[in-house]
């Protein structure tokens, strides 16, 4: 296996040399192909479409595509609403793929009747593309393709969802409009945490340690179905929430969001989900270092002070942090018996799924039987090789140093906050990382994706702006 100080000289390089590196991939031919492939269809039917113009402005069926196309970014909120408050035993991954094609058709039509619309592929780094790459070569090596051609369909939804959001957000108005209907969805999941809760919710000894836990409750799992899977989307959004605080011009907005929030923080409360607790003041720290540094000690001297004020079960499932249980043992086991297929296919990975994962650990001794490896960075390299693993490390150290350097050249508090909110969610949702699989439930890894996406655009909207 690569040795640690390959990774961390390849870590110093990306962030001092990628401006010159993004500059090299953009002017390449290689990238400028693939941007004449991706835009050729929409160049073709804008030929058309000129040539009988006068004639299809008239019909009822431009007047409607005009319209909806025109608020493609409310409708890509209705779906990530959709997506989110859908129940679990009614979800089904097919409705995200249908959605995102509908969406990238919508899209590709908006290019043809809308001059100024493009497909915006440039503002995704040169590292996003060898990911991509990445994936698309694990697939095609996988010891089984066919076991690996649903966990590529994922890839191919989560990079539809990126594409799009990254193309039509194109400005901060758009981006308000997106998100406010999302989260007006996660609201709504809070609320049904609560309901959930108050109802009554069995506990389950597979995802609570009962021999050294008391006052144990059920765990809060709302509309995703697993309580650490719903964590980590509130670890995404959640930020959001404080971003929109913050921009409120007036009191009766900025306690909206607050009422919004309160059920929100209720329930991930009442996930009692350790990793996500972990991930959110992480997130939480990057937020204020952003916002003001000097506010950090404040904020951690009073989550100090209400920790006697939080309820038995929540204080007491804080202590197992430190006290450790059965679930934080089986992990160190799991990461440890990964190792020795990890050395085996370093180079190009096994192929992408929990499937081909179970399959390649059967070869070798297991104290510990698992479905993946409880660990993002892992799996990723487990799967897609070290070309996956860098480039995904390169993806998300690229895009906080590029908001570290936007945020300081374009004074704009507004813009800044929403890029705060999506960084600090991100790596709040990374930490998670370490010690979780966060990929492993589709929706979860499609709102990362969706986050990505989101500060894409708006880094590239405050630049413009």
């Amino acid at each position: 296996m690569v040795e640690s100080s390959i990774i961390l000289k390849f870590i110093y390089a990306m962030i001092h040399g990628y401006g010159r590196i993004h500059v090299f991939f953009a002017e390449s031919t290689a990238f400028k192909g693939m941007k004449w492939i991706f835009q050729l269809p929409a160049r073709l039917f804008r030929n058309g479409f000129e040539n009988n113009e006068a004639i299809i402005e008239e019909s009822a069926a431009y007047r409607l595509l005009d319209y909806i196309t025109g608020r493609l970014h409310l409708l890509i909120g209705l779906f990530l609403f959709f997506m989110v408050v859908l129940p679990f035993d009614a979800w089904n991954n097919m409705y995200a793929l249908t959605g995102n094609v509908l969406l990238v058709v919508l899209f590709a039509i908006k290019t043809v009747i809308r001059e100024d619309s493009r497909l915006s592929a440039v503002s995704v780094s040169v590292y996003g593309f060898i990911f991509a790459l990445s994936v698309l070569l694990a697939f095609v090596t996988s010891i089984d393709i066919m076991l690996s051609l649903r966990f590529f369909v994922f890839y191919v939804d989560a990079f539809l969802l990126l594409l799009i959001i990254v193309s039509e957000i194109d400005s901060m108005e758009k981006f308000e409009g997106m998100f406010k209907v999302f989260l007006a969805g996660v609201t709504l999941t809070g609320i049904y945490g609560i309901i959930q809760w108050i109802i009554g919710i069995p506990v389950s000894s597979s995802q609570m340690d009962v021999t050294i836990e008391s006052n144990l409750v059920g765990r809060v799992y709302s509309t995703i179905g697993n309580a650490n899977n719903y964590a980590e989307v509130l670890v995404l959004s959640l930020p959001f929430y404080a971003a929109f605080f913050l921009n409120g011009k007036r009191l009766l907005g900025k306690l909206v969001y607050i009422a919004m929030a309160m059920p929100v923080v209720l329930s991930f409360l009442l996930t009692y989900s350790r990793s996500s607790w972990l991930g959110l003041a992480f997130a939480g720290i990057i937020f204020i270092l952003f916002v003001n540094w000097r506010l950090v000690p404040v904020f951690a001297v009073i989550g100090l002070a209400a920790f006697p004020f939080l309820p038995a079960s929540i204080r007491g499932r804080i202590m197992t942090i430190f006290s450790g249980d059965s679930s934080s043992s089986m992990r160190f086991i799991i990461w440890k018996q990964v190792m020795p297929a990890i050395k085996d296919f370093w180079a190009t990975g096994t192929g992408l799924g929990s499937d081909i994962f179970i399959r390649i650990m059967r070869r070798y001794p297991v104290e510990k039987e698992a479905v993946h490896a409880h660990n993002i960075y892992l799996q990723i390299l487990f799967e897609t090789g070290i070309f996956g693993f860098l480039s995904f490390l390169g993806m998300q150290l690229h895009l906080l140093v590029d908001s570290i350097k936007t945020t300081k050249k374009y004074k704009n508090p507004k813009a800044n906050n929403y890029i705060y909110a999506a960084v600090s969610a991100l790596f709040g949702f990374l930490f998670i990382g370490l010690v979780e699989y966060v990929w492993h439930d589709h929706r979860v890894m499609l709102f990362y994706f969706m986050v990505v996406g989101v500060l894409i655009a708006s880094l590239r909207n405050a630049k413009e702006a």
